[in-house]
C-alpha cells in the first residue's frame, strides 16, 4: 500500500457527526470496537483521514479531530509532547530529529 504524506493536511476543527471517537451521554464510545481499531492504528501506523468531507462531496481531505485529540493526549502523557495541543504537535513535527 502506498504511503501518503499527511503532515501538511488540516485537522478538522471539531469531531464530525460520524466520528468514531464520539461518546454517549455517559461518556462511553458509541462503537468501542471501531474506536479501538482506530486508536491502535493512529499510535502505530498513521493519522486517521476523516471520511466526512468525501461523504459530503468535498474534494479536500482533512484529518480526524477525534483521532488527533487521542494522539495528543497519549503523546503528551508519555512525555513526547510538551502539551496536548495542535501547537505542540506542530512544533515537534518541525523539530529536527535528535
Amino acid at each position: 500500500m502506498a504511503r501518503i504524506n499527511t503532515s501538511t493536511w488540516r485537522v478538522r476543527k471539531r469531531q464530525c457527526a460520524t466520528c468514531p471517537f464520539r461518546e454517549d451521554a455517559n461518556g462511553r464510545p458509541l462503537d468501542p470496537e471501531l474506536r479501538g481499531r482506530v486508536e491502535a492504528r493512529v499510535l502505530t501506523e498513521a493519522s486517521q483521514i476523516c471520511h466526512h468531507p468525501v461523504l459530503h462531496g468535498k474534494k479536500e481531505f482533512e484529518l480526524c479531530r477525534g483521532a488527533r485529540n487521542f494522539q495528543l493526549m497519549f503523546f503528551h502523557r508519555i512525555g513526547f509532547l510538551d502539551a496536548p495541543t495542535d501547537e505542540a504537535w506542530e512544533e515537534k513535527r518541525k523539530k529536527p530529529p535528535e
